[in-house]
């Protein structure tokens, strides 16, 4: 009798298991090309006995205690996620891949040489990024400084946070600009700008990273002897950027600032190489034009505390 008693006891247990178990399907696809990813392991959260994982076309079926759940969602090379169940009887889940992100850009002083070819030939720049202070959010600094050692010279100064926001599909640095020349005293120009350079597209078969628009809004002070003029007004600013990979890693960037009644135009290109990097730059504003050549090197230093 007890025999009897136990055996029925099991069997009523066991349905009545199965009978309060919910089962559910769906599909993990990529956010990159929308296919089916297979062999995804999708686990109850908390339960991780209770699982599968995605079949060739990335779908999959599983048995959940109830229609509460959570589940854990992973790949190796995509990110994690967790899916709250919902009472969803079929779902969609859709996941991204994870990048590993590095920037090498920070506890450097850079030395330059440059020249503007057409009005200021000799000069040179000064720059310097400290320690990452949030994550790889880095302020740099720097100055360049192009005289024809009379009556011409050109300034160059900027502050920079960059790696504002630093993701796989997402990236921005705020900047500040300026910018101050004299031509012959017969012309002569003082620039302030802020700008915003949001990085947001990849293209990998032609090897074109960081592609992003420039948005930004600044003042001019400009005085034309010559005219008998002087205007100082305010404007925006906009442009694109884009690093082009291997085999050129170099970055370019082309950006226009209108003001009232004169534009400014700006050029640059940055080439990196084993041991040191060099830029070409352009600038124009009314009948001033300088394209300054530089080269350069940059110096890692570290503190006492971080050497070993």
């Amino acid at each position: 009798m007890n025999k009897k008693f136990i055996v029925t006891l099991f069997l009523l247990t066991n349905a009545l298991i199965g009978f309060c178990q919910l089962s559910i399907t769906g599909t993990v696809i990529s956010k990159d090309d929308n296919i089916g990813i297979p062999g995804v392991l999708v686990v109850v959260k908390g339960n991780e006995g209770v699982g599968t994982s995605t079949d060739m076309d990335g779908k999959f079926m599983l048995d959940v205690p109830d229609s509460d759940v959570i589940l854990i969602v992973s790949f190796v090379g995509m990110k994690s996620k967790e899916v709250k169940l919902n009472g969803q009887r079929y779902l969609t889940i859709v996941m991204k891949s994870d990048c590993h992100m590095d920037s090498f850009d920070h506890q450097l002083i850079g030395f330059s040489v440059s020249s503007g070819v057409i009005h200021s030939p000799i000069g040179g720049e000064v720059d310097f990024s400290f320690p990452a202070f949030f994550r790889s959010t880095t302020l740099k600094a720097g100055m360049s400084y192009q005289t024809n050692l009379h009556k011409n010279e050109f300034i160059n100064a900027q502050v920079e946070f960059d790696h504002v926001i630093f993701q796989c599909d997402i990236r921005m640095d705020l900047k500040w600009y300026y910018h101050k020349f004299s031509d012959n005293n017969s012309l002569h120009s003082t620039s302030y700008s802020f700008e915003s350079h949001v990085m947001f597209l990849d293209i990998n078969d032609w090897n074109i990273n960081d592609i992003g628009l420039i948005v930004g809004y600044g003042e001019n002070s400009y005085e034309s002897i010559n005219k008998g003029i002087r205007i100082v007004s305010t404007g925006p600013t906009i442009g694109v950027r884009a690093y082009l990979a291997n085999p050129l890693h170099a970055t370019v960037a082309a950006k226009i600032s209108v003001y009232n009644g004169v534009a400014l135009y700006q050029g640059e290109v940055n080439r990196l190489f084993r041991k040191f990097s060099a830029f070409a730059r352009y600038y124009q504003l009314d009948s001033f034009v300088e394209l300054s050549l530089g080269v350069g090197i940059d110096i890692n230093y570290r503190f006492k505390k971080q050497k070993v």
